[in-house]
């Protein structure tokens, strides 16, 4: 695994908490690390004491997490992948995809078989499941468990969009 592969896992906590220790790496190490903070657009809020000459090499010297984290809207940070493999999979994935449809049904219930609504929902639904699905596989791309939690959420996916898709086959062809 390279340098660079290996700092992508990294929550944005443990790279902004390595940014402020950029010394303690080579110089290759220092540049793998802001290139991901570039990369990952985090707000720069302080820089570390260096000397000039340092300062010239490295760039960027150090960013805050409490300000990273209040910069990004929640949804963003979800959609990247940055809210935690058990958060986004069962709160966001199992937990809301269950409300969506509760909700779904109601309106479904009271839209008196509406065409137009049955479509907008349809799609809300859409882009409810793959805004989450793509959440939840780059969360588990950073997670940094046990790898077979990672394998499952992973699998579960695939086997939900196997499931979703011949659900719809079978919905159309009857």
């Amino acid at each position: 695994m390279t340098p660079e592969e290996i700092w992508r896992r990294k929550t944005d906590e443990e790279l902004l908490a390595a940014s402020t220790r950029l010394v303690e790496y080579t110089e290759q190490g220092q540049h793998v690390i802001l290139d991901e903070i570039r990369r990952r657009e985090l707000a720069v809020t302080a820089v570390a004491s260096m000397n000039q000459a340092e300062s010239d090499d490295v760039g960027l010297a150090a960013v805050s997490a409490e300000a990273a984290r209040k910069s990004e809207p929640y949804v963003v940070r979800l959609w990247r992948g940055e809210v935690s493999l058990p958060v986004t999979y069962w709160v966001w994935g199992f937990l809301g995809n269950a409300l969506t449809r509760l909700l779904i049904l109601v309106l479904i219930l009271v839209s008196n078989r509406s065409i137009v609504l049955g479509f907008a929902i349809l799609l809300f639904y859409l882009a409810y499941c793959v805004f989450i699905v793509v959440a939840i596989w780059r969360s588990a791309a950073r997670y940094t468990g046990p790898r077979i939690w990672r394998d499952l959420a992973r699998f579960s996916l695939v086997l939900f969009a196997i499931i979703w898709v011949v659900d719809r086959f079978l919905v159309l062809t009857d």
